[in-house]
């Protein structure tokens, strides 16, 4: 309903204990005792997986939040292009560099899913 998912947001997405921060959206809470797994990379953010939320932000007319989930996405995409000339498949959670997982594809067109975000929330797409 519209109030859980409201209730998410105001519970999780802008907690700062969990999911909220400069760079966003992890895969699993910053407080979680595994977000430093390197094994399953389980504090990287994925491209595909903010679209996903994004999508689910507008459909419950949460556009705040959405707004700020395509801004964050963006200068997280921005950093790693600038920096490297590279599209990651996931960033860290913590610095938003790209991995440095070694199976790794640096122009991956599953990060570059981040730049749709501004252009949706741009009114482009």
């Amino acid at each position: 309903s519209t109030e859980q998912a409201q209730r998410l947001i105001n519970e999780h997405f802008f907690n700062e204990n969990e999911f909220y921060g400069e760079y966003i959206i992890p895969y699993i809470a910053l407080n979680d005792q595994d977000i430093n797994d390197s094994i399953n990379i389980n504090g990287n953010i994925y491209g595909y997986m903010n679209f996903l939320i994004y999508l689910g932000l507008k459909k419950y007319g949460l556009s705040d939040a959405g707004k700020i989930l395509a801004e964050k996405s963006a200068n997280m995409l921005l950093k790693g292009w600038i920096k490297d000339r590279c599209v990651y498949d996931s960033y860290n959670c913590f610095g938003g560099e790209g991995t440095d997982n070694s199976n790794e594809n640096v122009l991956s067109t599953r990060g570059g899913i981040l730049a749709l975000l501004t252009l949706m929330e741009e009114g482009f797409w």
